[in-house]
């Protein structure tokens, strides 16, 4: 609404059409007499003030302005109003005011004084202050000549940030029932405005619980996470956006309107530097240095803002000007790179843009082609760029749903695959444990993920030997699975040809001509015949025995590289006699690795001693209390690695 000062003739021809007739029966000159200082005796309507300074309708002089003032005003009414209740609107900035009718006192705002200190200042602009005039009132009686005088102190004006004049007050005269008529319509004004600013608040704050809870269920989809933040500032915005724009509905002190344009202005800068940060998140830009330079200069800007409210300097303009062109170059350059993004399906988020575009022409063509757009302009109260956001980040919300459930398929192919995998792997593993008349043997694997890298095998040759193997491939997972399926393949190839040493050097050529990058293979070879054991080792940790006739364990270990590393490395080879009741462990890296909550480890001793307090039992029952140490020594911390046992006891 266009600022003007003691605009009576202007604001006259804007009351509606039914009240044409009544513009026409006041008749207010063009100037009014105006005088610095303060003198009760200017109330008069008999006071002289031809040399007062002369100022026309709608022009005040701001410049000469000294806190405290009289402003002196003709109105002749027609004799047909003179019983008709008249009131006059005082839209008052923030000051004080006395008006006096024809030399006698009729209204007070506040308390008038001649400095600061002495004022009691009341703001309401724009929130009009009604002085009504009953027919028995001095504005009827059969006189049709009348000077009304305000008596107008304001030294809060002469601060800087008010200085430019807008704040002042100005009045008009309307017939008692158009005042109930405006009075309706601003309260009818107000509900709307706090309709649409409670809708479309709450339609922000439910988009961003959504997605909220959306990373909380997935948090690796944290698309979701800063897209929860974006649409929190855009509910902010919308909350402080229609008070501070409609403050003259809402606001009567000048504090709170500063507040509302301060948090208006943050809010807006947090939107736009989240607005960044998603882009660049969808992008697969890792958190770029450019983005804390954003985040650095939008601080400054909110700060420099925050102590001058109501400038709207350049910077501030430059600021968004400037995230518009960010989050513009980040896409362009990753569409020019190819880079792979989060971007597809981006067309619907451009569906969702088109209507925030033709908003925003239609408010460049209502602002400059107003006199011919004239049915577009009765719509302009109708807050619908915010509308638009909202079809905005529905497509958002569509994009980043659509990509979740699609990241949900693909994980579901992903874990249907790792599945079988795992059947696969399981199926590699011996499905029958050897049954020899010296030997108890039991054996165990507990994977870390759907696919482990651990691995155990036996082979009973013709003269009744037994060769144990058992591995540890590099990491876990589908590559680990791949190096397993490898190793049992050349296991149940080689074996039984090779002695030990050679067959791990045969292994670690192949290995390392099949070019399977870091993944290598940590194995443990034992091969028992009658009472005595043979055991060669490329990388794993040290079989344990338990020797029945001491109650003591013996620590067996071979230093070796894991296979694939160097083709010819000299490994070397072990051989130890056994006794009756004697026990065998073999174990993975898993074990005596296993970490607890505190991220302790287990360690090689601890395992022998666990190893030893369950030696005198049978095979499975020595794995059984193995693992239950186990977890109760990681009380409840998942497992790192995977764990693998193979326990043999000697009969």
């Amino acid at each position: 609404m266009p600022h003007k000062l003691f605009s009576l003739g202007l604001l006259l021809l804007a009351l509606p059409a039914h009240a044409q007739e009544l513009a026409g029966k006041i008749v207010a000159h063009d100037f009014y007499a105006y005088h610095a200082g303060d003198d009760t005796v200017w109330a008069r309507p008999d006071f002289d003030d031809s040399d007062w300074e002369k100022i026309r309708i709608g022009t005040f002089p701001f410049d000469r302005w000294q806190g405290i003032g009289w402003l002196r005003f003709v109105l002749e009414v027609d004799s047909t109003l003179w019983n008709v209740p008249l009131a006059l609107f005082v839209f008052h900035a923030r000051g004080a005011d006395e008006f006096y009718l024809d030399g006698e006192l009729v209204h007070r705002i506040g308390k008038v004084g001649t400095t600061e200190k002495d004022e009691e200042a009341h703001y309401g602009y724009h929130t009009p202050q009604i002085i009504t005039f009953r027919p028995t009132s001095k504005m009827g009686g059969g006189k049709s000549r009348h000077l009304i005088a305000e008596r107008y102190s304001s030294f809060y004006q002469l601060s800087p940030v008010w200085s430019d004049g807008r704040n002042f007050s100005h009045w008009r005269i309307q017939s008692y029932g158009e005042v109930i008529q405006a009075s309706a319509q601003r309260d009818n004004f107000r509900r709307k405005v706090t309709t649409h600013q409670m809708l479309l608040t709450g339609v922000f704050l439910a988009f961003s619980l959504m997605h909220l809870l959306l990373f909380l269920f997935y948090p690796q989809a944290r698309a979701n996470l800063y897209f929860a933040a974006l649409s929190a500032s855009f509910a902010l915005t919308v909350y402080v956006f229609f008070p501070a724009v409609n403050y003259y509905h809402f606001i009567t002190d000048p504090a709170d309107l500063v507040w509302a344009a301060r948090l208006q202005t943050t809010a807006m800068i947090l939107m736009m530097l989240l607005a960044i940060r998603l882009t660049h998140f969808l992008i697969r830009l890792r958190l770029p240095s450019i983005f804390f330079a954003f985040c650095f200069v939008g601080l400054s800007v909110a700060l420099l803002y925050w102590f001058r409210p109501f400038k709207t300097p350049l910077y501030l303009v430059l600021f968004l000007i400037a995230t518009f062109a960010e989050i513009l170059r980040a896409l362009v350059v990753s569409r020019i790179k190819k880079r792979k993004t989060q971007l597809e399906g981006r067309w619907i988020i451009l569906l969702g843009l088109i209507p925030l575009w033709l908003t925003a022409v239609y408010y460049l063509l209502a602002e400059d082609w107003l006199a011919i757009l004239p049915l577009l302009w009765e719509f302009s109260d109708f807050p619908a760029p915010f509308y638009a956001m909202v079809l905005l980040m529905i497509s958002m919300s569509v994009f980043l749903s659509r990509n979740f459930a699609r990241t949900a398929v693909e994980n579901a192919r992903k874990t249907q695959e790792l599945e079988e995998a795992r059947k696969l792997q399981l199926s590699m593993l011996p499905q029958h444990l050897p049954i020899l008349p010296n030997l108890e043997i039991a054996a165990e694997m507990k994977t870390a993920t759907e696919v482990g890298g651990d691995y155990y095998d036996f082979h009973v040759a013709e003269d009744g030997a037994l060769t144990v193997a058992i591995g540890d491939a590099t990491g876990h997972g589908t590559k680990a699975g791949t190096m397993v399926t490898s190793m049992k393949t050349l296991f149940n190839t080689l074996e039984s040809r090779s002695d030990l040493v050679r067959f791990l050097k045969e292994c670690s050529k192949t290995i390392k001509s099949m070019h399977l990058g870091n993944l290598y293979m940590a194995i443990t070879l034992a091969r028992v015949k009658s009472h005595t054991i043979e055991f060669s080792g490329a990388g794993m940790p040290p079989i344990l025995i338990y020797r029945a006739a001491t109650g003591h364990v013996e620590e067996v270990a071979l230093k070796g590289m894991p296979l694939g590393s160097f083709p010819n490395f000299p490994y070397q080879q072990q051989q130890l006699s056994l006794d009756t009741d004697d026990t065998i462990l073999f174990m993975s890296d898993g074990f005596p690795e296993r970490f607890n909550v505190q991220k302790e480890m287990l360690g090689e001793e601890r395992a022998k001693t666990l190893f030893a307090e369950a030696a005198g039992g049978s095979p499975e029952q020595i794995i059984a209390h193995l693992l239950k140490e186990e977890n109760a020594w990681a009380n409840g911390r998942p497992h790192d690695d995977d764990v693998t046992f193979v326990v043999m006891k000697m009969k």
